[in-house]
């Protein structure tokens, strides 16, 4: 055949005799078929009978070339009204047959373009008759995947298969079934397809694909099935709860019946039963037992469904898969809680309802839609962050749904929470996977999500919760914050001031160790075997001139006065103080029981054989100002030494606050720190949220001072004295 084939040719070749014409003339009609023009033409000239043909009777690469041919002219929508359904059936008999991977690969390719041809084209054979909008081909198949009872396990194994496009088709394929499911199955039905599809481990497999490498390639149907998923779940979440439907009145029975077995003494007859007839002391029934009232499962009142309300059939079908995966649990539960008085307990299904409603919140199920018109919204994902947008933990949300549970549990616990807190427990557990769930990634596996969940305690959501709070409250009131704290960061800083003087004023005792070098070594009184040189009495006089001290060999049983303390030096003549660590020294016993006891030491004095520890000595040394020849030179006024990092923070701060200096220790800018953020927090505790411009903020804007939007919220029971203003900064 030369270059420039015309149709007539190419159906000539589709209908030679010869196996190597038809093979070359299908081959070649697969590039030919890249212009739309020619497909026209080619269905035009009667070209579809013969492919259509060589699909039904060739094996092989022929057979390849021809399922890639019918598939483009598909694809360009030409032909569907000369396809029959004993080619969708043949492309089946071969997905369950397994052939070479390019007849597989086209023959899903082909099925796919059954299921999901554009729903507005009603006149052609393999159409649904009903034009339901769920792709209208997908009627036209079931007959077909009902008598290839197989089709469904070759599909899943499909879904792992290394070729990205096989995969993609695969997937493509079993959601063009789920979103027929949803749109027609009753939820009976549904309920069972999806048990098959669990029993088939679909979800996991899923699963897996969505935090594989191969993610970009398979990205849309990842995004569709996703996207399902929700919606089954939505649609179960709609489906109000009815005792008299047998499915739902078994589930709440089975539950009823675990409580029961785990709290004998609790049943009660029901009224049906109190009303049968006694023959002889003896009811008729005499095999039917008691049963626990609803409300000691947790449920409000005696009426379930009313309970259940929110949720509707979701809520209850994750209450007992719950109670059936974790009986122990929920039996030795109930029994601790029925000692309990009321408002100690933590009502189990009320939590088990509870995290079914986050979670529905956290993954936005409410938002979906299983109409095919949503491929718009799945092209918008595609443009996105896949890994932002792929979610792989919704996929076993059962299991999430469990580890939040025990959470729940678990912090109502640690909180020794009351029934009336119960919204202040939902808040944490919100908290929790808000920041466990939402903060994972794409690669994240369920199992390293549920250990974060179990080993979140509750004074990491408390911290947590302060942060998002700090967050919040600088969005609604901007600059206006900004200004406060930096008035508590000054007043803050002042009141440390005020605190470190005061421990000047008080006076503390420093030892002069042997072998710590000092610039200025106390005068030779008397050298104890205890390696203390001498004992120095230290203390700023009441009208902060002068810094008062004087060395004794030995701390006197009395605290020295200030007229005992011969040595002084003028604080206008101090120009610096700094300090320097000596790590290793040797500390003498009676210094390490100085530095660790509140009490001032007795008049017994130390074993002079007492041991020493190493450890580290913080030296302070004081320069001054003083006249030479030079001019004015800077020389060392005293050198203080102590092993009580305490002490270090107070006099190193303590005299650089003296000169009007900032601190420089980290445990004085932490005290600064906690007493503005306390600060803060009760300021704070003034303000109501109705005094934020919420659609301003919401716009991106900042310091709003409107009264609209969100309501504000209930401050009865508040003490008058907790309220305060912004003051100036307002």
């Amino acid at each position: 055949m030369d270059g420039k084939m015309d149709v007539a040719s190419v159906v000539a070749g589709l209908k030679s005799e010869g196996e190597s014409g038809r093979k070359l003339a299908a081959f070649h009609l697969q590039s030919l078929l890249a212009d739309a023009d020619f497909a026209d033409a080619f269905v035009q000239g009667d070209g579809m009978p013969a492919l259509c043909d060589m699909v039904l009777r060739e094996n092989g690469n022929t057979l390849a070339y021809a399922l890639g041919s019918l598939n483009r002219i598909l694809e360009l929508d030409y032909g569907w009204e000369q396809v029959g359904v004993e080619v969708a059936e043949r492309a089946v008999e071969f997905v369950i047959d397994r052939p070479v991977i390019n007849v597989l690969r086209n023959a899903f390719r082909l099925l796919v373009l059954i299921v999901t041809r554009p729903f507005d084209q009603l006149e052609y054979p393999l159409q649904s008759p009903g034009g339901n909008g769920i792709g209208p081909n997908i009627d036209s198949l079931k007959p077909i995947l009902k008598e290839h009872v197989n089709f469904l396990d070759a599909l899943i194994e499909k879904l792992s298969s290394a070729d990205h496009a096989l995969c993609s088709n695969a997937l493509q394929f079993l959601n063009a079934l789920i979103r027929d499911g949803i749109m027609t199955f009753s939820e009976t039905q549904l309920m069972r397809f999806v048990k098959k599809l669990q029993d088939l481990e679909i979800f996991s497999t899923v699963e897996n694909l969505m935090r594989g490498d191969s993610l970009a390639d398979i990205a849309a149907p990842v995004l569709d099935f996703q996207g399902l998923t929700k919606v089954m779940l939505r649609c179960w979440r709609f489906v109000p709860v009815d005792l008299s439907r047998p499915a739902h009145s078994e589930a709440l029975g089975n539950i009823r019946k675990t409580a029961t077995r785990a709290l004998p003494h609790k049943a009660v007859l029901s009224r049906k039963e109190e009303k049968l007839p006694e023959t002889n002391g003896t009811k008729t029934n005499g095999e039917t037992e008691g049963e626990v009232p609803w409300s000691v499962i947790g449920f409000e009142n005696e009426d379930p469904a009313r309970d259940l309300h929110e949720t509707g059939l979701l809520g209850l079908m994750d209450l007992a898969d719950f109670v059936r995966k974790n009986t122990d649990f929920f039996q030795k539960t109930l029994l601790e809680q029925s000692v309990l008085s009321d408002d100690l307990r933590c009502p189990f299904a009320r939590v088990c309802t509870t995290v079914t409603a986050i979670l529905y919140e956290h993954f936005s199920i409410g938002d979906s839609s299983a109409s095919p018109r949503t491929s718009s919204v799945v092209e918008a994902q595609l443009q996105t962050d896949l890994d932002q947008t792929v979610e792989p933990l919704l996929l076993c949300r059962d299991r999430l749904h469990g580890a939040v549970t025990h959470a729940f549990f678990r912090l109502w616990s640690a909180a020794e929470a009351t029934l009336p807190e119960f919204d202040k427990i939902e808040t944490l557990v919100r908290l929790l996977v808000t920041r466990v769930i939402g903060g994972s990634t794409r690669q994240s596996t369920t199992q390293e999500v549920e250990d974060t969940i179990d080993a979140t305690t509750l004074a990491q959501l408390r911290k947590w919760q302060l942060a998002d709070l700090d967050t919040l409250q600088e969005s609604a009131w901007g600059n206006d914050l900004a200004r406060l704290r930096e008035r508590l960061h000054e007043e803050s800083t002042q009141f440390m001031q005020e605190q470190r003087i005061r421990c000047l004023l008080e006076g503390a005792w420093f030892p002069s160790l042997a072998g710590v070098e000092s610039s200025t070594p106390p005068p030779l009184l008397e050298r104890p075997s205890s390696g203390v040189l001498a004992w120095r009495f230290v203390q700023l006089s009441p009208n902060r001139r002068y810094l008062h001290h004087a060395a004794y060999p030995r701390k006197p049983g009395d605290r020295p006065t200030l007229g005992d303390l011969q040595q002084r030096i003028d604080v206008n003549h101090i120009s610096s103080v700094v300090s320097n660590v000596v790590a290793g020294a040797k500390i003498p016993e009676e210094v390490r029981i100085h530095d660790t006891s509140s009490a001032q030491p007795k008049s017994k004095a130390t074993n002079g054989t007492a041991t020493a520890t190493e450890g580290t000595i913080t030296r302070l040394m004081i320069h001054g100002t003083g006249r030479s020849q030079d001019g004015e030179t800077e020389t060392p006024l005293l050198e203080l030494q102590t092993a009580s990092q305490t002490t270090a923070s107070e006099w190193l701060d303590g005299l650089l606050m003296l000169l009007d200096q900032s601190p420089i220790t980290k445990e004085t800018i932490r005290l600064v720190g906690v007493i503005e953020e306390w600060s803060l927090k009760v300021r704070l505790l003034g303000l109501g949220w109705g005094d934020v411009d919420w659609e301003k903020l919401d716009a991106g804007g900042l310091d709003g001072e409107g009264k609209e939007g969100k309501e504000e919220w209930n401050r009865e029971g508040v003490d008058a004295d907790y309220w305060y203003d912004m003051g100036e900064g307002k």
